[in-house]
């Protein structure tokens, strides 16, 4: 006390510690009446120790200091005095407040290039559902135009003029159907995602009907385990199993015994759902390019296909707060995972707020 100016007579040595205290006036070190109240309490026996931490600085430096009271007893464990030690804290006290200003600073950073993050993908969501009408008209009269000079001018012309309009004929339905995976990619990122209970065996039979013009003619044997209720968006779901359905179809196509089926495992973190086929599968050390845009693992003249649909499924099950892998080899089929998370209500209001960007 005496450091920070106290008076010589209240606060050197001999002096009455508590009622050095207990006089304290203003300005007085910060905890000196709370020291009195801890150290009153310990002599009455009303606590057994008293600590606690303090700052004590002067006009030069800054200190802080913990106070540890602790009770001398009598025979009959009564307190007759007390000792009190003060050691000083201050270089963990230092250590903490830089520590807080760090975590400040990176909490401050990572908000700042998260909000920079959701700025840029809508801008980028914007940019491609703009891209995608603007492309979606023309590109629809080409492939008209192409067909109606194709028929018109068909006597006139030889084999190869009929490849090469049957080339153009391919190319522009292959383009028609990225700008409509597009479209439909950057509905789901705009979606407002609006919580409510969805069972998914009704989400998975719609799906399933929904291959019925890829089915035709093949024989497919589909199984589909009893699937949970989950909290979601009921159209954005449907978009995410017809997507992995007709993946599953159109890889399996060359077997003469298509099996598809569709699992479900109850895990800590959700539900496991699973889409396998019996089909091509792919190679694994390709899996990190599996769910990016417009990457594919097989050659076009294998399988159609634009490389929209599952980057659509991961945005989706991202936005309801779970997670997408896969699993397969090459010629051994391939399993497609979606985990959706036990959601709780307020946990559904937060991810619909979050997902509105």
């Amino acid at each position: 006390m005496m450091r920070n100016g106290g008076d010589a007579v209240a606060c050197g040595v001999g002096a009455n510690y508590l009622a050095a205290c207990d006089q304290a006036t203003e300005p007085a070190p910060p905890g000196t009446l709370t020291m009195a109240q801890g150290l009153r309490g310990v002599l009455s026996g009303m606590l057994e120790h008293f600590r606690f931490e303090y700052p004590c600085h002067s006009p030069a430096e800054r200190r802080w200091y913990s106070a540890r009271v602790t009770p001398v007893m009598q025979e009959d464990r009564t307190p007759t005095h007390a000792v009190v030690v003060h050691e000083e804290i201050t270089a963990h006290c230092l250590a903490e407040e830089h520590q807080q200003r760090f975590t400040q600073e990176i909490d401050s950073a990572v908000q700042t290039r998260t909000q920079d993050l959701q700025v840029e993908n809508r801008e980028l969501n914007l940019f491609a559902s703009a891209i995608s009408h603007d492309l979606r008209a023309p590109v629809r009269h080409l492939t008209g135009f192409v067909g109606v000079l194709k028929r018109r001018r068909s006597a006139a012309l030889d084999e190869r003029d009929l490849a090469i309009f049957e080339q153009i004929e391919r190319a522009s339905v292959r383009l028609e159907q990225t700008v409509d995976q597009l479209l439909t990619f950057s509905r789901t990122m705009h979606h407002r995602i609006s919580f409510q209970e969805v069972a998914l065996t009704a989400v998975v039979e719609q799906a399933w009907e929904a291959q019925a013009p890829s089915l035709a003619g093949r024989t497919v044997q589909f199984r589909c385990a009893a699937l949970p209720i989950v909290r979601g968006a009921p159209t954005l779901l449907q978009q995410v199993f017809e997507n992995l359905l007709s993946n599953a179809v159109k890889y399996s196509r060359w077997q003469e015994a298509a099996q598809i089926e569709v699992g479900c495992v109850s895990t800590p973190e959700g539900w496991d759902i699973s889409v396998r086929d019996n089909g091509a599968g792919f190679d694994p050390a390709l899996i990190g390019k599996l769910f990016l845009a417009f990457s594919r693992l097989h050659r076009a003249e294998e399988f159609e296909g634009t490389g929209i649909g599952l980057l659509t499924v991961k945005r989706i099950i991202e936005r309801h707060g779970g997670q997408v892998w896969a699993t397969g080899a090459i010629g051994q089929g391939a399993q497609f995972h979606v985990l959706l998370p036990n959601l709780t209500a307020e946990e559904t209001a937060s991810a619909s707020t979050t997902s509105e960007g």
